[in-house]
Formats: structure tokens, C-alpha cells, sequence
């Protein structure tokens, strides 16, 4: 039943009960996903990690849709070989336009079945909500959403934790001269962030694709303009695949359980700086994997030749 049939005591209730349930279900699927070795003791990590993640408290007191995107984030990695995981990523999509970049993982890795159904769950979710709520409120959401013309007041506001609004907080930019997108300092950052990302995205390894939901999920928190600080509870998948990749060795163990500590520390504080230092890892993570197994297949060759 939609909640505005519901008076607000009952509606806001039933919410709250829904933001709840998403909770209980991300800390059951990324046990599931990553952390099913550990046995129980991997039940209770997934649940001390969402737990302790310093934005988890923020999304339930602003009653926010994050732990849906972050649930739909953790059954699209799950299924990232199989074409369901399009019906995940354009869910999350229909919740917040952030999550395109499932979409964009999807083409880069050449999902093309993935990206039929997502593109078949697109079609019938556009009629469903046109029969339900006409051709002119379904016209308006398209070509006259308020996410189009985002209030210059948003950019200057501590909760966006964007790149952009950090950089305009800190320049102190001139919205009646420029849009705040045309900010040049932001054009040349936002550039080259999109150049590193996509550029070690493309050149993967087969082997490593299954990186790209990392790589993607950590630059679309830098680059979206409206990245709100609670918005980085979707760290969570790129941490836990840095942790699943190193937790072989103690040495391995004991550096990522110091980065993801560090990350939840710093993202009390800053979140876009816990995003980008989450970023940097990724990309690391990625050069050296690739790197490394560079080095393997040439060792390889010399004692074959």
C-alpha cells in the first residue's frame, strides 16, 4: 500500500520498519556474498562493520533509501556473471540516478544479456508508473526533474560530500558567473579522475574485471554531484572486496583491517575524503593485481622458452 494513503504516525512507521528490514538483509547478503568462510563469526563481522560504519546511524535518522541501494549493489555483485544482475542495477537506478554506474559495469564488461534485461525491466517499470500516474507527472519526472536543477545552496551545504561541493566550498565560487558545474578547477579534476578510472577499468584483466563494481562505486561517490555524506555507506562493497582479496595472509589481514578502520575514522569527519582514499586503494589494488600477474605470465614464458 503506498504511504500516502496512511496518516504520517503509521506511514513513518512503516517506513522505518522497511529502512530496518533493509539493514538486516544487506548484513545477511554481504555475509553471504564475502564472508561465508568465517561461519558465524562472519554473520556477526558483517553486522559489527554496518554497525560501527560511522553513516549507518545517519541513514536511519534521516529515514534514507541508502541500505536499498547498498542491498542491490550486493546481489549485483553476487550476480555479475548472470543476466538478473541487470534487473538489480536498474532497480537501484530507478532509486537514485547514482547508481547508472552498475549500468556502466555491465558494458564494460561485455554483459550484453545483462544489459537486456535491465533495459526490459527499464520498459515495464515506465509503464507500470505511467498507467499509475499519467503521461504528465511521468513526463515531468523525465524532463523536468528537480535532480536537473539543483539549488546552488546544495553545493555549499557540509552534507554534499561531492567533489565538486567540496571544491566550491573551498574556492568559494561565484554561481552568478558560472554554473557550478563550469567550475574549471572541477572540469580539470573531474577529468582527471574520469581518465584514471575508466582508463584502468578498460585495460583490466580478465582475471580482474570483477573489480570494475569497485573502481566504478568509489568514483561515482567523487563525481555525482549530489553525493549526500550517508550516501558512502556503499563503500561497504568496494572495503569488503579489498578485505576478501587480502585477508589470505596475516600480514594482508592486519593492513586491510587498518585501512578499513582508517576509513571509518576519517569518514566521521570527511566523507568525500574517506571516498577518495577508498578510490586511490582500488586503483592501486587494480594496477598492482594487473601488474603482478604481468610479471607471472612473463616468468611463465622464460622457463617455457
Amino acid at each position: 500500500m503506498p504511504l500516502g494513503y496512511l496518516d504520517y504516525a503509521s506511514a513513518n512507521i512503516l517506513w522505518l520498519g522497511f529502512v530496518l528490514l533493509t539493514f538486516v538483509l544487506c548484513v545477511y547478503v554481504a555475509y553471504r556474498v564475502f564472508l561465508t568462510p568465517y561461519g558465524m563469526n562472519g554473520l556477526v563481522l558483517a553486522a559489527a562493520l554496518l554497525l560501527v560504519l560511522p553513516m549507518t546511524s545517519r541513514v536511519f535518522r534521516y529515514e534514507q533509501t541508502t541500505f536499498l541501494l547498498l542491498l542491490m549493489s550486493l546481489l549485483f555483485w553476487h550476480e555479475r556473471e548472470r543476466p538478473r544482475a541487470g534487473l538489480w542495477a536498474i532497480l537501484a537506478v530507478f532509486v537514485k540516478p547514482i547508481m547508472g554506474v552498475l549500468l556502466i559495469d555491465l558494458l564494460a564488461r561485455r554483459q550484453w544479456r545483462g544489459l537486456s534485461v535491465a533495459a526490459g525491466a527499464a520498459l515495464a517499470l515506465g509503464a507500470a508508473t505511467l498507467s499509475v500516474f499519467g503521461a504528465p507527472v511521468f513526463m515531468s519526472y523525465l524532463f523536468d526533474n528537480p535532480m536537473l536543477r539543483v539549488a546552488p545552496r546544495l553545493y555549499v551545504q557540509p552534507v554534499n560530500q561531492s567533489l565538486i561541493a567540496t571544491l566550491i566550498r573551498a574556492s568559494e565560487h561565484d554561481f552568478s558567473a558560472a554554473p557550478a558545474l563550469a567550475n574549471p578547477i572541477f572540469l580539470v579534476t573531474g577529468g582527471l579522475l574520469s581518465l584514471v578510472s575508466f582508463g584502468v577499468l578498460l585495460t583490466l584483466r580478465e582475471a580482474h574485471r570483477h573489480w570494475g563494481i569497485a573502481i566504478l562505486t568509489a568514483y561515482a561517490l567523487l563525481i555525482y554531484p549530489q553525493t549526500l555524506h550517508h550516501y558512502s555507506v556503499l563503500l561497504l562493497v568496494p572495503l569488503l572486496m579489498l578485505y576478501q582479496g587480502y585477508r589470505e595472509t596475516r600480514r594482508g589481514l592486519l593492513l586491510v583491517s587498518l585501512f578499513i578502520a582508517t576509513v571509518f575514522i576519517l569518514m566521521e569527519y570527511s566523507a568525500f575524503s574517506a571516498n577518495l582514499l577508498v578510490w586511490a586503494a582500488v586503483i592501486g589494488a587494480c594496477l598492482c593485481q594487473d601488474r603482478l600477474a604481468l610479471a607471472l605470465t612473463a616468468t611463465k614464458r622464460a622457463r617455457a622458452a
